[in-house]
């Protein structure tokens, strides 16, 4: 799920739901989790860019910035609780692209299903989505289409696993 909802998760757990480990989509969750005091230690694992993933096909035939704002063109973005839909609508507004962009775009809730949007069916809901390379070279999408392009240059992130002080066994947690 978006990150902002796992963070939730962790920091108000149900009974018997403490966790041991966080891995957010970014590192800015980590920081919010240290500054709840939920997490004292963390370990970057992966940085993550922001790419498209085009529809299966590639029907629109979308291979710069510019075809996305074709008419017609749809372009999933997930909502700003997931971390790359909170930074790519950031760093598209400072750029002063999100305005154009803004009646193109399909508001889905997840990365995932900002991905999932690109393949479902004939039509599929989006032409495009934004999304992190990660998820775009996970295996269901293997048949489709990735595309970096430079204005999307900046929405990286690091990834980093916090060690949660409500652990029950944190040196088996920073072992693993």
């Amino acid at each position: 799920g978006p990150s902002e909802d796992i963070l939730t998760k962790v920091r108000f757990p149900g009974p018997g739901e403490p966790a041991d480990l966080f891995v957010p989509a970014d590192d800015s969750y980590v920081r919010q989790a240290r500054s709840l005091g939920l997490a004292a230690e963390s370990v970057p694992i992966a940085r993550v860019r922001a790419v498209l993933l085009l529809a299966r096909g590639n029907p629109e035939r979308i291979a710069t910035w510019a075809d996305l704002l074709r008419d017609g063109v749809t372009v999933a973005v997930p909502n700003p609780g997931a971390a790359v839909g909170k930074l790519a609508r950031d760093h598209l507004v400072n750029t002063h692209r999100w305005v154009a962009l803004g009646p193109r775009v399909v508001d889905v809730g997840t990365v995932t299903e900002a991905a999932n949007a690109t393949k479902a069916g004939d039509r599929p809901a989006a032409d495009a989505a934004i999304v992190w390379d990660a998820v775009a070279a996970g295996p269901a999408f293997r048949d489709q289409e990735v595309l970096a392009v430079p204005e999307l240059d900046g929405v990286e992130r690091r990834v980093e696993v916090a060690v949660l002080n409500q652990s029950r066994d944190p040196a088996a947690a920073r072992h693993f």
